[in-house]
């Protein structure tokens, strides 16, 4: 039990500074890019982040099988940090493309690096510990928002944008230490409980060979697409109201900081009583289920309060409940499948969404993008059903408990 209260305090920590990090640099890199290269020049953007993560999952599949699982974080944290203090100076003097490259550089690092922790975080807890502390664990990574959402807001004020990026890359060196020290703490139980596949293949060919696994990416894939498009039409809303830098700047980090206390609240009050009474599949049902009700408003009603309500109930639900219900879905499956597979589907896919997204946005016109974005939720609905039963098969064939309830850790 200590050592169970031990890893989790530290994995806590890990998702905080993660979260606190990617709070500071999200609406620095998103007011530089819509300050200077416009909303449009977004969807070109995610292309190239998508190609970046592929290029990064097939290099990940291949360390996994070279460097032990338990170290990666730690040497993938470094090369983060690296890239950081690189992409400063390139953006300070105006390099050509360093904007876009500091843009692409967030997003791959949000991505790898909160999949990455939640992979050590699957593997090692059990599914009945994994009851006890993963509501604690997941609350680290909403209270570094919330921290760093309402510290950007302050400091972009008094010290400017570009200042922001020194902060980033102070607190990134914590979390490098940070990473080291949980790294070389292994709770009792986790890898040694889960079944394993036998099968030691890249981890591209390990999601196409299991119809489980295949079912959860088309779920992440479009569920994401989504949220891509509505972060879209946001940003497009948020260039027309504020025409200046550190305006834009602080205006995004006050809408994270919202966020992110309307993620805290549904998972401190809501996620754990859905889970515990209602299961797994109602969890994943409650982001489709509220984006398609305002969808519909969207589309009837439209107007910038509904779009801002639209992406801030969007993220709020994709950072908290859905979060912690698609975690559930990694429990029962081999450590194999909890690291190779969940780069493939969390990280690759994840990005790959945005690349879809970019191409329905280059493609629909702006008028039709809501009625695009409510057929796409039915079927993200359907398909979470179809998740959520399989998920109750996997259980039952692996012998596994379900832990349905992510409690604070007592």
């Amino acid at each position: 039990m200590r050592e169970d209260r031990k890893i989790a305090a530290l994995l806590f920590v890990n998702f905080f500074l993660i979260i606190v990090i990617y709070s500071v640099v999200r609406p620095v890199r998103g007011a530089l890019v819509v300050d200077q290269l416009g909303a449009e020049s977004l969807p070109y953007i995610w292309i190239y982040t998508a190609l970046v993560l592929a290029i990064f999952v097939a290099i990940y599949g291949r360390l996994i099988d070279l460097v032990s699982p338990r170290w990666v974080m730690t040497l993938t944290a470094t090369g983060f940090a690296v890239g950081l203090l690189w992409l400063r100076y390139c953006v300070l003097l105006q390099f050509p493309l360093a904007k876009q490259a500091f843009y692409v550089w967030g997003d791959v690092f949000s991505v790898v690096m909160i999949e990455q922790v939640w992979s050590f975080t699957n593997d090692v807890f059990d599914t009945e510990t994994a009851k006890r502390v993963y509501g604690f664990i997941g609350s680290g990574a909403i209270l570094g928002g919330i921290l760093g959402s309402f510290g950007t807001r302050y400091l972009v004020g008094r010290v400017g944008t570009y200042r922001l990026l020194d902060v980033s890359f102070g607190l990134l060196l914590v979390l490098v230490v940070c990473c080291y020290l949980t790294q070389k703490i292994r709770a009792p139980g986790g890898a040694a409980r889960s079944p394993q596949l036998g099968f030691d293949g890249d981890a591209f060919a390990l999601v196409a060979r299991q119809p489980y696994l295949r079912l959860i990416l088309v779920m992440v894939l479009l569920t994401q697409l989504i949220s891509t498009v509505i972060d879209y039409k946001f940003n497009w809303l948020m260039q027309l109201q504020y025409p200046y830098l550190d305006d834009k700047t602080r205006f995004l980090a006050g809408v994270n900081a919202w966020i992110n206390v309307v993620s805290l609240a549904v998972t401190l009050a809501v996620a754990g009583p859905v889970h515990r009474y209602l299961g797994v599949a109602t969890g994943l049902l409650f982001l489709p289920v509220f984006n398609l009700f305002m969808l519909g408003l969207a589309i009837f009603v439209p107007g910038p309060s509904v779009l801002t309500g639209l992406n801030l109930g969007d993220k709020s639900l994709n950072y908290s409940i859905y979060r912690l219900s698609k975690e559930h879905l990694y429990i029962p499956t081999a450590s194999e499948a909890k690291y190779k597979a969940k780069a493939v589907i969390d990280m690759f896919v994840h990005r790959f969404s945005d690349l879809l997204g970019a191409g329905l946005i280059l493609v629909v016109a702006v008028r039709y993008l809501s009625l695009c974005l409510a057929i796409l939720t039915l079927v993200v609905i359907g398909m979470s059903l179809l998740v959520a039963r399989a998920y109750r098969a996997k259980v039952g064939e692996t012998g596994a408990e379900i832990a349905l309830a992510p409690e604070i850790i007592s």
